[in-house]
C-alpha cells in the first residue's frame, strides 16, 4: 500500500473519530438539558401541589426505588401511594427547590444527577442532597432510582 493511501486512510480515521467524539459531546449536552428540564418540571409540579405531574418524572416500574433517609420504597405504585398518604392535600406539599445540580451521562440511555434540595413546609425548612439515576425509556428521561438524604436540623 502506498504511503499516500495510508495517509488518507489515517486522515479518514482521524476525522471519523473527531466527528464521533463531537457527536457524543453534543448528545451529552442534550441529555443534560433534558434532565434539567425534567427536574425543573418536577419541582414546578410539586410547588403547585400537583402530585400527578410530579410523578410523571418517575419511571412506572416495579423496580423503581425511592430511598429517603432510612425509608425505602420500591415500585412506582408504592412510591405514589406513600406520597399520597403523606401529602393528602396539595396545600400540605410545601415548596421544594434544587441547587448545585450536577448531571453526568453514564451511557446513551442512562445518567445521574446530584443536587442539594431545600424543602419549605410551613414555618419549617429542611435541606439535604439527592442522587438520582435516570434512564431514557420510550423517548422520555425518567427517574429509576432516587436516594435522598436530609441534613439534621440544627
Amino acid at each position: 500500500m502506498s504511503s499516500l493511501i495510508r495517509f488518507f486512510l489515517a486522515l479518514i480515521a482521524l476525522l471519523a473519530t473527531s466527528i464521533s467524539v463531537a457527536a457524543a459531546e453534543g448528545d451529552a449536552g442534550n441529555v443534560e438539558a433534558a434532565i434539567r428540564s425534567v427536574l425543573s418540571a418536577q419541582g414546578e409540579a410539586w410547588n403547585r401541589g400537583d402530585l400527578v405531574d410530579y410523578m410523571a418524572s418517575i419511571a412506572r416500574g416495579e423496580h423503581t426505588r425511592h430511598i429517603f433517609n432510612n425509608e425505602i420504597t420500591v415500585g412506582y405504585t408504592a412510591i405514589e401511594a406513600r406520597l399520597q398518604a403523606r401529602y393528602p392535600d396539595p396545600s400540605d406539599m410545601g415548596a421544594i427547590s434544587y441547587s448545585d445540580l450536577d448531571v453526568s451521562v453514564l451511557a446513551p440511555d442512562a445518567a445521574s444527577a446530584f443536587a442539594h434540595w431545600t424543602f419549605q413546609h410551613g414555618d419549617n425548612t429542611f435541606a439535604g442532597v439527592f442522587t438520582l439515576i435516570f434512564r431514557e425509556i420510550n423517548g422520555s428521561w425518567v427517574i429509576v432510582h432516587d436516594h435522598s438524604t436530609a441534613f439534621p436540623n440544627e
